[in-house]
């Protein structure tokens, strides 16, 4: 039940790349001043955001949801500043055996830049019926974290507190009316205090963490990108999940494939779905192996429709 929280920096990255998404062909043109600073549109956005995810290898599953306002930042024309904006809102991350409830801040001074900050309390409970789910309180880095190493009668209850700070490079190339190349780059410092025991299990990370303890993150995305017709676009790529853990110098990295369908204005107007599958392998593991599948669909409602 574990690493569900890698695919979070994903549908980032997804959003990401949806808001830069150029118009349609057939979508009439928006004048050069208004930009394109909310997600696609040069006006204030109040939007909802819900994101199912499932994983095997180990097998974890999460349920995230957001509501957050988007503000324009810098309303000059160009695409130095068309997706300049503010934002600020409330998440919650919620699996089976744990809690991330907090808020989010961020900027984009430039277009192709991105830095957001999260604070959020954690809290972790066991799960009776299956293996490392759950607070597991260990001895050092060292130790293995399978199943056979954390029943789930050794698992118990912790609380404490998570802050991370993301930085995302972002950019998108129009090779044709019809296809468009996307690269994105997120690198995020967390920091991570639990109570309890000197070091434990971190489920969400799949990976040991002192109680106060640090953790970087890079997720690298390169996506083609083609518009199918009006409000509908396939998008296939790779992607590269690296976790590193200072401390102990423990690396963990999934290189993979990835495929999404961006469907706007559907099921209602100001509205956006958007199912993903990756797919991929374990580069660096201190024991998994083998393939690592995870999918998902997010959901956005704009709140403020125009």
């Amino acid at each position: 039940m574990a690493r569900t929280g890698n695919i979070a920096l994903v549908v980032t990255a997804l959003a990401v790349v949806t808001g830069a998404r150029a118009e349609s062909p057939t979508s009439a043109p928006a004048p050069s001043s208004s930009g394109r600073n909310c997600f696609g549109e040069g006006r204030a956005r109040l939007l909802a955001t819900e994101t199912l995810i499932v994983q095997t290898n180990p097998l974890g599953g999460e349920n995230q949801l957001a509501l957050g306002v988007c503000s324009p930042l810098i309303r000059s024309p160009g695409m130095l500043f068309d997706y300049t904006n503010l934002q600020a809102g409330l998440f919650n991350y919620l699996a089976p055996v744990y809690l991330h409830q907090g808020l989010y801040a961020s900027v984009a001074p430039l277009s192709v830049l991105e830095i957001r900050a999260e604070f959020a309390g954690v809290a972790y409970w066991p799960l009776p019926i299956l293996d490392s789910a759950g607070y597991f309180a260990l001895r050092d880095y060292r130790v293995r974290f399978d199943d056979a190493e954390l029943p789930a009668s050794r698992a118990g209850f912790s609380s404490g507190a998570n802050a991370n700070l993301i930085a995302t490079l972002q950019g998108q190339v129009e090779l044709t009316k019809f296809l468009n190349l996307s690269a994105v780059d997120s690198f995020g410092w967390e920091y991570w205090w639990m109570t309890g025991a000197p070091y434990y299990y971190n489920v969400r990370r799949d990976l040991v963490l002192a109680a106060s303890d640090s953790l970087l993150k890079n997720m690298a995305l390169l996506l083609v990108e083609l518009v199918a017709w009006h409000d509908v676009a396939l998008r296939v790529g790779v992607t590269d999940d690296l976790s590193y853990v200072p401390q102990s110098g423990y690396l963990a990295n999934i290189l993979a494939a990835l495929v999404s369908v961006d469907v706007k204005h559907w099921p209602l107007p100001g509205a956006e779905l958007q199912p993903f599958l990756r797919a991929g392998v374990y580069t660096h593991h201190r024991f998994r192996s083998g393939p690592q599948i995870l999918g998902g669909v997010s959901f956005s409602f704009d709140v403020m429709p125009r």
